[in-house]
């Protein structure tokens, strides 16, 4: 499912969509920014998928009408293409992340996940997680169903490493590799 291009949306629909719908207090532009209320609780990060990016490449907080279009299921395939993944919003906002998601699909392999930037491209990044597993969970959890690939706490330094990922398809958890950057509190 995703977002209507046009027309009229509410909190409500994009809450559905993040599959957050049980968050019972919000500041939108927190919620939006994956941020439960002013905690450290991070639910389902945006989904910044080509498609998407330039809906969401605008300053803090996000307005309900840049949600036209967004599909928090986009993804690309796994075919060694580079992809930005960035902060669309204030990073320096405590506990703040963002998503890309790959399709790697139902074959056993091994992966190559190449990450790389300098320390301007990480300029407010606290830390770059790879995840194999559901990124949305209607608990807003996020996280319930997937294993850590690779962690590491950057702190807005340069980063260029490649992990190897032996993949072994696993019905329960899905098809998708996922990479969230989360931000550092200033």
């Amino acid at each position: 499912m995703s977002l209507p291009a046009s027309g009229q949306i509410s909190f409500n629909d994009v809450s559905v969509e993040m599959e957050n719908p049980d968050i019972p207090s919000y500041t939108f532009g927190l919620w939006a920014a994956g941020r439960y209320g002013n905690s450290s609780y991070v639910h389902t990060p945006i989904n910044v998928h080509s498609n998407n990016s330039g809906k969401y490449n605008t300053n803090y907080p996000l307005n309900l009408n840049t949600w036209h279009g967004y599909n928090r299921s986009a993804n690309y395939a796994s075919d060694g293409t580079n992809r930005s993944l960035f902060f669309s919003f204030d990073p320096y906002s405590c506990f703040v992340s963002s998503m890309i998601v790959f399709d790697v699909g139902t074959s056993n392999t091994t992966y190559d996940i190449n990450i790389s930037g300098s320390s301007t491209d990480f300029e407010g990044v606290s830390t770059i997680t790879a995840y194999y597993g559901r990124p949305w969970q209607a608990d807003g959890g996020g996280y319930g169903s997937a294993t850590t690939i690779y962690t590491n706490n950057i702190n807005g330094a340069a980063l260029n490493t490649t992990v190897n990922y032996n993949y072994t398809y696993d019905y329960t958890k899905g098809q998708y590799v996922y990479v969230v950057i989360y931000s550092f509190c200033p």
